[in-house]
């Protein structure tokens, strides 16, 4: 039996705004490899001043999702600790994506989330890298173009799986690409990221996962990237778009009134 500890710190920003009150989740990961199965143990602590609520943790591995119970209530300085078990197939061997999100909310009922993949070894011996990949951070409005730039950097042409992965407070359509990449070439991508559920000035996670084969044996490399989301502009306490929609709107009545009153200025006359 053989055990890996990750590390997962993450960091988490509430809406309590009026309080000055913040929730910050930190976890620890713990993926621990048996002969048939793979245990897999998230332990959440809460460094805040604010409870988070309606906690739920999801883990992708293997082709397979599986969440956790519901914790309904975490008060600040408080743990909990869930585990997951997943089943490993016969003769598997190679390295494997392993992503985890929990999602929670704060008291206002807004949505948060964390997101973090990372790559487990079963039965395989550590690799070099074989493709190099650069994805620059972005600076997000609403949506952004984000490219991706793979290389293959092996001896041999390979069939890659390409796949942008974020957290479920944005959206990506077409979020997988599979692409024929011959030895010592390169290939950009193309990725059109959306804001969903995403608080201005906040910074968030993505990451950018390739998986290949080689034989039997499985391959995975995992590039995170930033994404942070540009502050909205105000003018005063209003949006500034809102503001000037206004403003244009009230513009217009006057400009009517005005014309309304001249006219019935001249037909008393």
């Amino acid at each position: 039996m053989s055990m890996l500890i990750l590390g997962m710190i993450c960091s988490f920003f509430s809406v309590n705004k009026i309080c000055a009150k913040m929730i910050n989740l930190q976890s620890q990961l713990t993926v621990t490899t048996k002969k048939k199965t793979i245990d897999i143990k998230i332990t959440i602590l809460n460094t805040g001043s604010a409870a988070a609520y309606d906690i739920i943790t999801r883990i992708h591995f293997l082709d397979i999702l599986k969440e956790s119970k519901i914790i309904h209530h975490l008060r600040p300085n408080l743990a909990e600790t869930i585990t997951l078990e997943f089943d490993l197939p016969k003769d598997i061997k190679g390295h494997f994506p392993l992503l985890a999100e929990i999602q929670f909310h704060d008291m206002n009922l807004f949505p948060f989330y964390s997101l973090r993949c990372t790559v487990i070894n079963i039965k395989s011996q550590e690799q070099e890298s074989r493709l190099a990949v650069q994805v620059p951070d972005l600076k997000l409005s609403a949506q952004n173009t984000i490219n991706v730039h793979v290389e293959n950097m092996d001896f041999v042409d390979r069939n890659i799986f390409v796949q942008m992965i974020v957290s479920r407070a944005f959206t990506c359509e077409k979020n997988k690409h599979f692409i024929f990449l011959q030895k010592g070439l390169s290939a950009d991508i193309e990725y059109c990221i959306l804001k969903k559920d995403a608080l201005s000035a906040t910074t968030h996670t993505g990451y950018v996962l390739l998986t290949f084969k080689d034989n039997t044996v499985s391959y995975a490399e995992v590039k995170p990237f930033n994404i942070y989301i540009k502050p909205v502009d105000k003018l005063f306490i209003f949006e500034k778009s809102f503001a000037a929609k206004t403003c244009i709107v009230f513009g217009l009545i006057w400009i009517l009134f005005l014309t309304y009153v001249s006219f019935r200025k001249k037909t008393d006359f």
